[in-house]
């Protein structure tokens, strides 16, 4: 155990004598310690007067940590849309309803139990696509909530909510989707169970239970 101390310490004391070095010349090899210190000052004036005269708007630091972030729930954070002036007395969202016909049942219920409180926190107001075999492409769009049905094949999911994000981590867009490989020929509750749950996740609800051990929670 001395030995690998002793080792350790050995490697530290070089690191440190080497990064000494460097500093002591990119000080211009100062011969006392005032000479170093008015060199000090000397550097960091120069990097100050850089930096304050560097154009920063040819940059945009937000691709640094990315503007878009999706999200399907698990991080147990509820998450805020900004609409401005329609979130001042509760949230008033747009959901883009992108169903086919065989789904409208279960939608207008899942809005109705959505809108159901007293008082009135959540108002959703609907927005039909007219040609759904033409315009269902399940895009995002700011500002709103797109509510599609489709197969997408034997994923585990029921059904899956994508959330867009600002750098601000705000939503700004939700895609609620119903997985017809699973739902297609499932019963009316548990067709109306994923499109409310769903559509929790796009008012920015997560899941509150992600223990997979103990028992079903059903959020």
């Amino acid at each position: 155990m001395c030995v690998f101390r002793c080792i350790s310490g050995l490697i530290t004391l070089a690191t440190i004598a080497i990064i000494g070095v460097v500093v002591w010349r990119l000080l211009g090899r100062p011969e006392s310690v005032d000479e170093a210190i008015s060199a000090g000052s000397d550097l960091l004036g120069q990097a100050a007067d850089v930096l304050q005269d560097f154009d920063w708007s040819e940059f945009d630091f937000s691709d640094m940590w990315g503007n878009e972030e999706h999200f399907s729930g698990g991080d147990n954070e509820t998450l805020v849309w900004d609409l401005g002036a329609n979130s001042r007395n509760g949230l008033i969202l747009t959901l883009k309803n992108n169903l086919d016909d065989t789904w409208q049942e279960e939608y207008n219920t899942a809005v109705a139990n959505w809108m159901d409180s007293n008082p009135a926190i959540v108002r959703l107001e609907t927005e039909v696509v007219q040609d759904y075999l033409t315009d269902n492409k399940c895009n995002a769009e700011e500002g709103l909530m797109m509510v599609c049905n489709g197969n997408h094949g034997d994923n585990n999911m029921l059904g899956f909510n994508d959330l867009v994000f600002d750098q601000r981590g705000v939503i700004y867009s939700s895609v609620a989707t119903m997985n017809e490989y699973y739902l297609s020929n499932a019963g009316w509750e548990e067709r109306l169970y994923t499109m409310c749950h769903e559509m929790g996740h796009g008012l920015g609800l997560p899941h509150t239970d992600e223990n997979p051990y103990n028992a079903d929670t059903f959020n």
